[in-house]
């Protein structure tokens, strides 16, 4: 009885490990955003005015990420709580909002605006069979 309920509690425990460990791959905000514009005092120029070879953050699951700029790369990590984002690594620690694949980051009074294009926004709704 005892190895029975030994091997019922180690299942259970390893279940819930494997539960765990899955549960951020479905978050719909993983995955590569690139920096497209930037604001400063009223103004919106293309990203490029500041990071020639472009800007981009990559959220991964656990809390990590990884920052590219200019094509040099760092290691961070990133939170969400909410709509606010918090990202921090490779020199930049600045917070921001993350909202429907879009992220808007201050860094020094500057607002990235990193765009991921393959958020899994709901899908165009397909006409209706009476349209067709």
């Amino acid at each position: 009885m005892k190895k029975l309920l030994t091997c019922l509690l180690a299942a259970l425990l390893l279940m819930s490990f494997l539960g765990c460990s899955s549960g951020d791959a479905d978050d719909p905000n993983l995955g590569v955003y690139t920096a497209k514009t930037a604001e400063y005092s009223g103004f919106t120029v293309d990203v490029n005015q500041f990071f020639e070879k472009g800007f981009t953050i990559e959220l991964k699951s656990g809390g990590k990420c990884k920052l590219t700029a200019d094509g040099e790369s760092a290691n961070g990590k990133w939170t969400l709580e909410g709509t606010k984002f918090h990202v921090n690594g490779g020199g930049i620690d600045c917070d921001g909002t993350l909202e429907k694949g879009v992220i808007r980051l201050d860094y020094d009074g500057v607002v990235f605006n990193l765009v991921n294009e393959a958020y899994a926004a709901p899908a165009a709704q397909a006409p209706s069979p009476a349209l067709q």
